[in-house]
């Protein structure tokens, strides 16, 4: 007997583990800061401040002091004013200014030397107004976002190790411990260092939540219900896309609408006695009364009951030969048709970094979409919905399974952004939105369903290490993309196109070299994998 023959006893998916998902799913939705610098660093618009003009309306100060883009007669530059002494003027000369008798092509301009002026009809305030991150500090606004991208990363290496060593249930409420406390430091921006790093530690508390939390989820149930729950755990990450820019939009206030989207996972900390340690964690660690005692909880919350001469020494033993690695899992070379041999783990890599290139590419520069930043991110968290469930019914389609699914998500999101470029070119603006949200959709379709996958081939000695080392390639991916608008864009306008589609199409080819894991038993030591391995390299063009 072994632990999946256990969990038809007690029940693979019943009142326990729905209980569990959705608890843990609860705090899945509220771990999508990656889009709060969407709003709370949104870049509103913004004119030099002119102390002598102070007292004027907004649109009488640019009026004055503000010339026009050269591309525009009726659009005002940001950073430069007319190098004018306005001390000379009074209020009466500046109520009957004529701009045309007073500035022309060949007046001085300088530099905002003394400020800036925020427009609020948009955000009444944001950290890029509060500490002045425009003009020539610009490029600080997105090195915010790379900063919390390299939090997850550092999160999902670090609570993989974490997780693995003291358990699933210690890791996920540490992280949520220090979510909650960074989420309140950052929402008083001191200064930009302080920003940069409770941003940090933001993001390294938010993914160690968010990945430990998949992990029990894909440990607690049976092995038929581990495609469905697992993409409908990134469901809970839509919903929360959702959530930020339909709160951002009544609260356009930095720090009132970071407490509001903090405040109720404090709330949840209080349903810390719902949640169990994995048992498969337990069975590994040799702690068989833990896992006995958790085994008969859930098989007495789902209304199942243990045959009396029920001995946990039944199961088969695992001798566990923990190899943990904070950076590279080891799952050596497999052998397949022609001689020819890859890398497992370098191909989840590549498909990591390029789905998690591709998702924060689209969904951190949805504001330069047409549409606004408010209704463009909730697309964008939208098509995230009928995408997780595409991916739950393809990966579970025995015709598709696992593999396809990843693979043909990467190859159409790419061949997407690929068409992408004429429109772009062509300034055919509705098109531009619609296929930036297919390939937002079917992105996430694979970025859905290689979470799965990834969890499925990885053995529970080392799954949690396994997967945080894919996702730190994907939060590389991450990091860099915040760069991937108007930085890359400023050298060829369709070249954030070129790159990401080109990579996607190149992970979807790949991934078609990756066994099928679909109906497969978790596994629970290396051995096993890599002798699963070893058997469908030969095979891995069949479902």
């Amino acid at each position: 007997m072994d632990i999946e023959d256990i969990y038809d006893l007690v029940g693979n998916m019943g009142l326990y583990q729905w209980c569990a998902f959705f608890v843990i799913g609860c705090f899945a939705v509220f771990a999508v800061d990656s889009i709060a610098m969407n709003f709370v660093g949104a870049e509103p618009d913004h004119w030099c401040h002119v102390e002598e003009l102070s007292n004027l309306s907004y649109d009488q100060q640019k009026y004055i002091a503000i010339p026009f883009t050269d591309d525009s007669d009726d659009e005002f530059q940001r950073c430069k004013m007319f190098n004018l002494d306005y001390h000379k003027y009074d209020p009466e000369d500046f109520v009957n200014w004529n701009r045309t008798d007073m500035v022309n092509e060949n007046t001085p301009l300088t530099d905002c030397g003394r400020g800036w002026v925020y427009d609020q009809s948009e955000f009444i305030s944001t950290i890029t107004g509060k500490l002045d991150l425009v003009c020539d500090d610009q490029w600080m606004v997105s090195m915010i976002s790379t900063c919390y991208m390299a939090g997850i990363l550092v999160g999902a290496v670090g609570s993989g190790y974490l997780s693995d060593k003291f358990g699933r249930k210690k890791t996920i409420y540490v992280s949520i411990l220090l979510k909650v406390a960074t989420t309140l430091m950052t929402t008083f921006p001191i200064n930009y260092p302080w920003v940069a790093v409770t941003r940090f530690l933001l993001g390294v508390g938010s993914t160690g939540a968010y990945l430990t939390g998949f992990i029990l989820i894909m440990e607690l149930i049976g092995n038929k219900w581990r495609g469905a729950l697992g993409v409908s755990y990134q469901q809970q990450f839509a919903i929360g896309f959702m959530l930020w820019p339909a709160v951002a939009y009544f609260i356009r206030d930095d720090i009132k609408v970071q407490l509001a989207m903090s405040g109720p996972v404090i709330i949840l900390l209080v349903f810390w006695w719902l949640i169990d340690e994995s048992p498969r964690w337990l069975l590994v660690k040799e702690r068989y009364e833990d896992a006995e005692v958790v085994l008969r909880k859930i098989a007495a919350i789902n209304g199942r009951e243990l045959p009396d001469d029920f001995d946990i020494g039944m199961i088969r033993k695992v001798t566990p030969r923990l190899r943990l690695r904070t950076l590279i899992v080891d799952f050596h070379w497999f052998v397949l048709p022609y001689n020819f041999h890859f890398d497992m783990f370098q191909t989840f890599q590549l498909h990591r970094f390029t789905d998690s290139l591709m998702y924060y590419a689209l969904s951190l520069n949805t504001g330069s979409l047409p549409g606004g930043v408010f209704f463009t991110t909730f697309l964008a968290g939208a098509v995230e919905v009928p995408a997780n469930l595409i991916a739950v019914f393809f990966m579970g389609w025995r015709f598709t399974g696992r593999r396809l699914t990843c693979s043909l998500s990467m190859l159409i999101a790419g061949g997407a952004s690929l068409i992408q470029i004429y429109t772009i070119l062509e300034n055919v603006e509705t098109a531009q939105t619609v296929l930036a949200m297919v390939s937002k959709g079917f992105v996430t379709v694979g970025f859905s369903g290689i979470y799965v996958f990834t969890s499925e081939l990885f053995p529970t000695e080392v799954r949690n290490v396994g997967v945080g080392s894919a996702s730190m390639c994907a939060r590389v991916g991450g990091m860099i993309a915040p760069y991937m608008g108007p930085s890359l864009e400023g050298v060829w306008k369709p070249l954030p196109s070129v790159l990401t589609g080109g990579l996607a199409i190149l992970a979807g080819l790949l991934t078609l070299l990756l066994p099928e894991t679909l109906d497969q038993p978790l596994f629970s030591t290396v051995e096993e994998a890599e002798a699963f391995g070893r058997y469908k390299s030969s095979t891995f063009f069949l479902p």
